[in-house]
């Protein structure tokens, strides 16, 4: 079955892009290498007709594209005439001289072809699979821009938990569970330290698998502060220095 479509997103360099299907307006991922013709290149908003298939990734891909927007060039028809003159000894002998100089020169043309064609299908899959990652991580950004964009209310919707009154950590049965009751449920109390992170003496396992840091390693600057008042405080007891009520400093 034949598409039809629009081009959209081409990218000269990497000679891929995307074709707007016009019934279901889907974008399926279109290579140079499937046009009739590489030359002009497929310009953005040009029409095409097409087949779809998918390739080993399970990714739609154009095959046989042709231009529907494109004037086909008419096929030239030679006509032959015929000819009066006699086919004598002399057009006979040059005949054979050109089949003698010419059949070496096309087995070596014939060689040299094979060899180019060669390394041009090599080169053709390296691009192909090239081609391939590139489609297949463009195709996982669109996937991540979705569900960035995607609204607090739609993730709530879409999460297997609801607001059910509890309030607890020895409630929750999840440290997953635990996150979404903090995020979106009212008047919990599993974050006494506020930094985001419920429930963490009782999911202290999964919290440390996901990295997350909960701060308890590290003291307050204002704890680290009085430690160092504390050290000077005691370094001055040891010295025998203390201070008079009028600013001075005495030795004991």
């Amino acid at each position: 079955m034949r598409y039809h479509g629009t081009i959209m997103r081409w990218d000269y360099e990497l000679g891929f892009g995307f074709i707007k299907e016009e019934q279901t307006k889907s974008e399926i991922f279109a290579h140079i290498g499937e046009f009739e013709t590489e030359n002009p290149p497929p310009r953005d908003g040009e029409t095409v007709s097409f087949d779809i298939v998918s390739n080993s990734h399970g990714t739609e891909e154009a095959k046989n594209i042709e231009y529907t927007n494109r004037r086909r060039k008419p096929v030239a028809v030679d006509i032959e005439t015929e000819e009066d003159s006699p086919k004598n000894l002399s057009l006979w002998l040059k005949g054979m001289v050109a089949a003698l100089v010419g059949i070496p020169l096309l087995g070596a043309a014939g060689y040299y072809g094979l060899s180019r064609w060669q390394d041009y299908q090599a080169e053709h899959r390296v691009t192909g699979v090239m081609v391939d990652q590139v489609a297949d991580k463009m195709m996982a950004e669109r996937e991540a821009w979705k569900r960035a964009v995607e609204s607090p209310a739609q993730r709530k919707a879409a999460s297997p938990f609801k607001c059910d009154g509890r309030t607890h950590c020895s409630q929750m049965k999840s440290f997953a569970e635990a996150q979404y009751f903090l995020e979106y449920c009212p008047n919990v109390k599993m974050d006494g330290d506020r930094n985001g992170i419920p429930c963490e003496e009782q999911f202290a396992d999964e919290i440390k698998q996901a990295g997350m840091d909960t701060g308890k390693n590290n003291g307050s600057i204002g704890s680290k502060l009085a430690g160092m008042f504390d050290d000077n405080d005691n370094d001055n007891e040891r010295g025998g220095i203390w201070s008079d009520n009028d600013g001075g400093r005495k030795r004991r």
